[in-house]
């Protein structure tokens, strides 16, 4: 069930153990386990959590496929209030090949992604751009 949080509403939180469990989810999704990562990835795992728990990103199983929503605290114009990433394809993987560093290739992955191309992205700000980036790096090393 997806909670669209407008650009006046207070933050929706969600408690401890629904948030650990969505994230929990998009780990096993993905072979990956909370144990096993890096100290790197541990610090995403928090700021992932945190952006689950503000409810700011959804972690939705639909089809046998887990799908990030997440719900922007402010759109820019012309885009969605919900960005929906599907799940890491090659062909996601493959839009970053011409990008060196770290940063573009997480734009160019998360945009193709949502299907949005990584300049829609560009334009986020503040938390929005920083849950890009938390998820981003978290799914160039899936």
């Amino acid at each position: 069930m997806s909670k669209e949080i407008s650009k006046d509403a207070k933050e929706q939180k969600l408690a401890d153990e629904p948030a650990t469990a969505q994230l929990t989810m998009l780990l096993d999704y993905y072979d990956m386990d909370k144990d096993d990562v890096d100290e790197i990835q541990r610090r995403l795992y928090g700021q992932m959590l945190k952006a689950i728990k503000k409810g700011r990103v959804e972690v939705v199983e639909e089809g046998g496929k887990v799908r990030l929503h997440q719900h922007l605290k402010d759109a820019p114009k012309d885009v969605s209030s919900v960005i929906v990433y599907n799940p890491v394809k090659g062909q996601h993987k493959i839009a970053m090949k011409e990008d060196e560093d770290d940063y573009s290739k997480i734009y160019a992955l998360m945009g193709a992604m949502c299907g949005e191309g990584g300049t829609v992205l560009h334009a986020f700000e503040g938390v929005d751009m920083s849950i890009v980036e938390s998820f981003g790096a978290f799914f160039l090393a899936v």
